[in-house]
């Protein structure tokens, strides 16, 4: 599936079980559209009508349900940028195949996307802490922004990754259309934090961190 046809089936999905009623009436995230199964159990659902004030953008969240999880898991840009952090400090060599496949799914969605095994992990407290302490630090309008560490508790299988920050990239390429960047910047700023590692030990989680909570 690329962005095209997964667009296309999103809003018609969305259109027949009546978004822009649920919108107008200020129910948000009412329905869900379960768009996947993955091989670990987990289940992709998206949560719609999302709450971007705007008529006519079929905004929705992208929810993870993992086997075993009574609840889904609402996972952020950081989030993801943490699991991928972990990821790349504790098995170095995966780098290029995490960078290849989230240039295949910028590129081509998940059309030939090949998933390595990947059980997942207890993230070490000291990874948490250091996000925390970023976080920390952050401020938007005089808001502090919140940083939900326990959805990093343990580190996603590449599937559940990959298949997540897909349906993240429409979400962004249906809020924030040309002229604006769409899944671009998000994507930009992932490569950035895979090439830090080149140059910075751990990589550059930091500002890779305040770059896209400032987007």
């Amino acid at each position: 599936m690329d962005f095209t046809e997964a667009r296309e089936y999103v809003e018609s999905e969305f259109s027949k079980c009546g978004f822009d009623d649920s919108f107008s009436k200020g129910l948000f995230n009412t329905h869900k559209l379960v768009v996947g199964h993955l091989g670990s159990g987990s289940s992709i659902e998206l949560s719609f009508p999302g709450t971007k004030p705007a008529v006519g953008v079929f905004d929705f969240r992208v929810d993870l349900h993992k086997r075993g999880d009574t609840w889904c898991y609402q996972l952020s840009h950081v989030n993801y940028l943490v699991d991928i952090a972990f990821k790349c400090r504790v098995r170095p060599s995966m780098i290029p195949y995490i960078r290849k496949a989230i240039c295949n799914i910028y590129e081509r969605g998940l059309y030939k996307m090949v998933y390595l095994p990947c059980g997942c992990e207890m993230i070490g407290s000291d990874l948490i802490r250091e996000v925390e302490k970023i976080h920390s630090k952050i401020f938007l309008n005089g808001v502090q922004k919140r940083y939900h560490s326990f959805l990093n508790r343990q580190s996603l299988a590449y599937e559940d990754l990959f298949i997540s920050i897909f349906w993240v990239y429409l979400q962004e390429d249906i809020n924030y259309p040309p002229p604006a960047l769409g899944r671009e910047l998000p994507f930009k700023l992932y490569i950035e934090f895979l090439d830090s590692f080149d140059t910075v030990d751990g990589g550059d989680l930091d500002g890779a961190i305040r770059k896209i909570l400032e987007h």
